[in-house]
């Protein structure tokens, strides 16, 4: 017996089977996060513990496989992020949180397209007040950030805010 899974796209019905999925995927568990693995264009995710052994369950036939896994592999296939887990607390991940720390510049490099940093305006620093806003929301929202990027001007310049924000999100448990 051969379970199908069904995916939808705007170009027509298409189905898969179980034994795609055994080909296609690799789910691995560790003591703290899984990971899922799309062999054909060999992308790697991290995904919460429970899921990836849910969806391992499932490739090796233990359990039947769910609309929200099914859901989450079509989204994996479409090069759409997958670090938000299926599981009931619902929690929401950004994979890439883009933070600018600064305007400020210390360099005039003639490639520069902020105009040594400012962007065409004053030189500003990110202030406590909004990171500690950022982080409130992202604690009551349930957002949890997978990657944090820092730019401006010259962002190392802001190295006492990005140690803050460092700080702030381990605090609330905002990293994933």
């Amino acid at each position: 017996m051969s379970t199908e899974i069904k995916y939808y796209s705007n170009e027509s019905e298409k189905s898969m089977d179980i034994e795609t999925i055994k080909k296609d995927f690799l789910f691995t568990i560790d003591e703290e996060f899984g990971c899922v693995y799309y062999l054909p264009q060999k992308r790697l995710a991290k995904i919460d513990r429970n899921t990836a052994k849910n969806l391992k369950d499932c490739q090796d036939g233990k359990t039947e496989l769910t609309d929200a896994y099914e859901n989450l592999l079509e989204k994996f296939k479409k090069n759409q992020s997958v670090h938000q887990s299926v599981s009931e607390d619902n929690v929401k991940v950004i994979h890439k949180l883009e933070i600018m720390v600064c305007t400020i510049c210390n360099l005039n490099c003639v490639y520069c397209y902020a105009n040594g940093g400012n962007y065409y305006g004053e030189e500003q620093m990110l202030s406590y007040e909004v990171v500690d806003a950022l982080v409130r929301y992202l604690k009551q929202e349930q957002i949890k950030v997978e990657m944090v990027q820092f730019f401006g001007g010259e962002p190392a310049l802001g190295y006492k805010m990005i140690s803050y924000i460092c700080k702030k999100f381990k605090e609330n448990d905002i990293l994933v």
